[in-house]
């Protein structure tokens, strides 16, 4: 979808028709918004320069960014956030007022996090990955959401354990998800993946 985003508003306007997620200046939804109808590659350029919650419409993901065009720290979810300090980075700072970039779309894959309980810095995965060290949420996996419709196949090495064509969900080194987990340790497999596949199920 073409990037794009609305004009600021005061103090928590709601999103117009078509908006897919609201960036507000401050936390637990408050102080002027952006409304955001696709990927915007700098938030600066629409003069706004400090985000502290965000809302997001079911069925769409947003990853936000550190930086402009898509680069840096990112996060990653499905569900609204009211206090982006609390998704702190390994290097002790946090994405509170750190955004400067953000991309949406349909939710169509999974978003795995590095806590338990749906915590921590994450990533969104739409397609295969082979290995998760460039990721958003580095190669710390400890919760999981997943697509309705959707698979995900998390294996414990990289390069999908060395194995091509269709994964044995049987086999001690894979896992298949097809719903959320908030602990990976339920199915034996807390930071264990390390590349994972996403499938989308037969109707």
């Amino acid at each position: 979808e073409k990037a794009s985003a609305s004009a600021i508003q005061e103090g928590g306007a709601g999103a117009p028709p078509g908006s897919i997620a609201i960036l507000y200046e401050d936390k637990d939804y408050k102080g002027n918004v952006l409304n955001i109808k696709g990927d915007v590659s700098d938030l600066g350029a629409v003069n706004f320069k400090a985000t502290s919650s965000f809302r997001i419409n079911n069925g769409y993901v947003a990853t936000l960014y550190e930086h402009k065009d898509f680069k840096g720290n990112c996060f990653s979810d499905v569900i609204s956030r009211p206090d982006l300090s609390k998704i702190e980075f390994e290097s002790g700072t946090t994405m509170n007022d750190a955004v400067s970039s953000v991309k949406v779309s349909n939710f169509k894959g999974a978003v795995m996090y590095a806590s338990k309980d749906f915590q921590g810095l994450s990533s969104y995965y739409e397609a295969d990955d082979n290995k998760f060290d460039d990721d958003c949420g580095g190669n710390k996996v400890s919760s999981i959401r997943v697509a309705s419709g959707y698979r995900a196949i998390l294996f414990k090495d990289v390069d999908f354990n060395g194995v091509s064509g269709d994964a044995n969900c049987n086999d001690n080194n894979i896992r298949c998800v097809d719903n959320d987990i908030a602990n990976l340790e339920s199915i034996g497999f807390n930071d264990e993946p390390s590349s994972i596949k996403i499938v989308k199920k037969s109707p």
